[in-house]
């Protein structure tokens, strides 16, 4: 076998190296754009959700205004503004925010099927809600993870499997991906063709 020029051999080896590190940052950049497409689906939920505050933000401040122009009316000495405000339940989401931060849940989670307690936690600390104590964490699983997950499941989203939780013997559900569950763009363009839901949750709720 005739013996290779040296710099051939050296040119070939450097060669072998760049071609390694062209498919590394290669595969490097692939996550990179993943979770690009990732951050810039929670910036768009980010986005109707704050667009859906400001909605009822406005309607609250022409319903304070309103009640003051009533109250003066009734009685022309009436402060209102001196009125101390009471700081009940508000619930205000995009509709697909939580079920967009749901689908993410159980993706990350791949086959093992997500209980609805930690569904509760994930979404509680992806939207910033404070359900330290028990009422609040009631409310919030009763008035929006459970719609969010029937939402889902009516429209074939994810499964959900009963399963007795040992702690205290009840049935909880355990919820997974359906194998038709869309991408996530396709998610996001259903949920932007649908628009979006506002929701004020008062204090008797």
């Amino acid at each position: 076998m005739p013996r290779r020029h040296p710099a051939l051999v050296w040119m070939a080896g450097k060669r072998a190296r760049a071609a390694g590190q062209v498919l590394r940052l290669e595969k490097k950049l692939a996550a990179i754009q993943q979770r690009l497409a990732q951050a810039r689906q929670h910036v768009a939920a980010l986005e109707r959700e704050a667009e859906a505050v400001r909605r009822v933000q406005g309607e609250l401040q022409r319903t304070v205004g309103a009640l003051d122009a009533s109250m003066r009316e009734v009685d022309r000495g009436a402060r209102p503004e001196h009125i101390a405000p009471v700081f009940g339940w508000l619930e205000v989401h995009a509709r697909g925010a939580l079920a967009e931060g749901t689908l993410r849940i159980l993706r990350e989670a791949g086959s093992a099927p997500v209980s609805t307690a930690l569904i509760v936690e994930r979404l509680a600390a992806w939207v910033g809600v404070d359900i330290s104590r028990p009422e609040e964490r009631k409310r919030w699983r009763d008035n929006s993870v459970r719609p969010t997950l029937t939402y889902l499941r009516e429209r074939n989203r994810v499964d959900c499997e009963l399963r007795r939780n040992p702690a205290h013997g009840q049935l909880e559900g355990h919820w997974r991906l359906t194998p038709a569950n869309p991408s996530p763009e396709d998610f996001d363009r259903e949920v932007q063709a649908q628009g979006w839901k506002t929701r004020y949750v008062g204090e008797a709720a």
